[in-house]
């Protein structure tokens, strides 16, 4: 009987182990979400996308706002400096959708970084997964 429970045991641990929160479920509609270090890594999805307030250090909302996009997983910031599309045509594109869920149809590919390194002036301590636009379809 022991052995049986051990055994048991022991399959149950495998299985545990060889399951990931990083693959999607198809039947959902998810879609896994692959991080690129170069453009070969471009993938066309739909997905939400939102606009947030920006917060300072100390918490406080400020009156700039950023781009999100919703996955199942997380919102990722959306980095327009690096982005083929300009904050004015990510804006127009939103515009043209009905209802309040905002999806669009875009090449995008996701990173993990820095966001607010665009250039040498405007470094700020936010880093961490992000997504590039390469256009919107």
């Amino acid at each position: 009987m022991k052995f049986i429970t051990i055994c048991f045991t022991i399959h149950l641990m495998i299985i545990s182990c060889s399951s990931s929160k990083d693959l999607a479920d198809p039947q959902k509609g998810e879609e896994k979400t692959v991080f690129s270090e170069s453009e070969d890594e471009i993938q066309t999805i739909t997905s939400p996308v939102v606009e947030k307030y920006f917060y300072n250090k100390i918490g406080e909302k400020t009156d700039h706002t950023a781009f999100y996009l919703q996955r199942s997983t997380q919102d990722y910031f959306i980095k327009l400096c690096k982005s083929k599309v300009t904050r004015e045509e990510l804006e127009n594109a939103l515009n043209n959708v009905d209802g309040e869920i905002k999806s669009l149809t875009m090449r995008v590919a996701f990173r993990n970084g820095e966001w607010d390194r665009c250039d040498e002036n405007h470094v700020q301590s936010r880093t961490g997964e992000y997504v590039v636009i390469y256009s919107i379809e």
